[in-house]
């Protein structure tokens, strides 16, 4: 909408509005937000006994322990209660409870024993990489619409996060890292 304010031209945007997801504030926020939920979640850790671990990335909470009779039930509920309070709701079909020896996934990583890449990520990763070899970095950038020197910079970052020892062989096999 189109408006005169003190003798200057303003445009005001009149549908409804709202932060848009991705935006470089948004982890701020989202701390800013969750700082009371994670002061109560960690108290309830330290509360129950076994030797629980609270951590959060974004909206996911994970909850992890390893003790093997740990009383899971009990967490749950007091966690829903807890999170209920706060003004949040708990996504039923985003809980998982999952136990060793199976494979646990928390934000796309396997923990246990030593946080890592799954084996389908590697290997997209290695595709990707071998197709820059054999296809030359412009070809690969036009296909993709992006610069693929980049893209490679940024997965090797992100595996040096993760798993460095994995990410320094790459970068010796792909001298052009």
């Amino acid at each position: 909408m189109k408006l005169t304010l003190d003798g200057a031209v303003k445009y005001v945007a009149m549908s409804e509005r709202g932060l848009p997801q991705g935006a470089c504030t948004s982890p701020a926020l989202a701390n800013l937000i969750a700082t009371p939920l994670d002061g109560r979640l960690a108290g309830l850790c330290g509360a129950l006994g076994a030797t629980w671990t609270y951590t959060r990335y974004a909206d996911d909470l994970t909850f992890s322990c390893r003790e093997e009779n740990a009383d899971v039930g009990r967490l749950l509920k007091a966690i829903e209660k807890i999170v209920g309070a706060e003004g949040f709701r708990i996504n039923a079909e985003k809980t998982a409870v999952m136990r060793a020896p199976g494979r646990q996934v928390v934000t796309g990583l396997l923990v246990g024993d030593e946080i890592r890449l799954s084996r389908r990520d590697l290997r997209r990763l290695r595709a990707f990489l071998h197709r820059c070899d054999k296809d030359g970095l412009e070809t690969v950038s036009r296909e993709i619409g992006k610069d693929a020197l980049s893209v490679a910079h940024g997965y090797l970052a992100y595996v040096t996060m993760i798993m460095p020892d994995h990410a320094a062989g790459l970068k010796q096999r792909h001298g052009w890292l």
